[in-house]
């Protein structure tokens, strides 16, 4: 805890910066080459400086600023990050790694390094199979190469139709998954209920859930086995908290995921992460976290942030690394004199 008053924001900049992937990033909906984001640095009265980060949608257009929400969010998550770390035994979280698409003898190659690296639990990206044998034959790839004790999960970020869905999650349900993510289009709850009942699979939302009236549809058509939380989709830390308690007062576990931020987003979303472990009731199951991102970019425009150990994370609010930020800038900042 910290004693008298907290220090007054005293400046605000906005930079816009373009940071590439080490290497296109391959997904359902096609490659990933570059994040696109808003970095919001709030300087303090007292010197000391903190950042939230405002990702552009993959395949969007960039306004020339973030809108005014956005933008409050961002500072919230600036200013709610200097309690981070988190004390106690929810100080570090457990992550998954990333595996993008690809075919069965790359996606088991990639399976026995995120292994050997410590990781407990792989999410491997599909969608783009052209047929259940495929998907089959790749996730098997996979189950084969780590053996039972490794944790897999799918992602289909909504690729596949309600019949497509079923008869894909039912042809790879004996292959012990431990959930999929988002395998149909956003937006129907009911549908996702359907699937959730008939594909044999436990099913989480994630492109599904942008705001509490979302998770609140979700949890109440009984959609999901789980919810995938991004801060920087629903609101922020404080619209991530919100969402995580009440899918916990469920009794529905919570990944908290990122949209593949630089290291400013990822760190509010590692803290996030931390202190919804901290309220997890008993008995609700704690799913590893989509957290280990930061090195699939070129850049994660922060000083010393952690990276995953034995396939866990600290949580550890990002300290902005100002050069880094002036490279991969893309437009002139936007700075702001907040106060009196």
């Amino acid at each position: 805890m910290t004693s008298g008053p907290a220090p007054s924001p005293r400046t605000l900049r906005i930079d816009r910066v373009r940071v590439p992937f080490r290497q296109p990033f391959r997904t359902a909906r096609g490659d990933w080459e570059a994040r696109e984001s808003w970095i919001v640095r709030v300087q303090f009265e007292d010197g000391a400086e903190r950042a939230g980060e405002v990702p552009v949608p993959f395949g969007g257009m960039p306004e020339a600023a973030p809108s005014d929400a956005a933008l409050e969010a961002a500072v919230a998550d600036a200013v709610a990050t200097a309690s981070c770390p988190v004390a106690g035994p929810a100080a570090d979280v457990g992550v998954n790694a990333t595996i993008e698409a690809a075919g069965a003898d790359r996606l088991a190659a990639a399976a026995v390094r995120a292994v050997g690296e410590g990781f407990r639990t792989l999410k491997v990206k599909v969608g783009g199979e052209a047929s259940s044998a495929e998907l089959v034959e790749r996730v098997r790839a996979v189950r084969d190469a780590v053996g039972p004790a490794t944790r897999v999960r799918l992602d289909a970020n909504g690729a596949w139709d309600e019949v497509t869905a079923i008869e894909r999650l039912r042809a790879v349900a004996p292959l012990d998954l431990e959930l999929v993510e988002q395998p149909v289009e956003p937006g129907d709850a009911e549908a996702l209920a359907r699937v959730r009942r008939a594909g044999g699979v436990p099913v989480a939302a994630d492109e599904g859930v942008s705001s509490l009236a979302d998770a609140e549809r979700l949890l109440l058509a009984g959609a999901v086995d789980a919810l995938v939380v991004k801060p920087s989709r629903v609101g922020g830390w404080r619209g991530a908290s919100r969402i995580g308690e009440l899918a916990l007062s469920a009794g529905v576990p919570v990944v908290v995921s990122t949209m593949f931020e630089t290291g400013i987003g990822l760190g509010v979303a590692a803290c996030a992460a931390a202190r919804l472990a901290a309220i997890t009731p008993p008995g609700v199951p704690q799913l590893d976290h989509g957290l280990a991102t930061a090195d699939l970019l070129l850049d994660d425009l922060a000083v010393g942030l952690p990276r995953p150990e034995g396939g866990r994370l600290r949580a550890l609010a990002a300290v902005p690394d100002a050069d880094a930020i002036e490279r991969y800038r893309v437009a002139a900042p936007i700075v702001r004199e907040l106060g009196a």
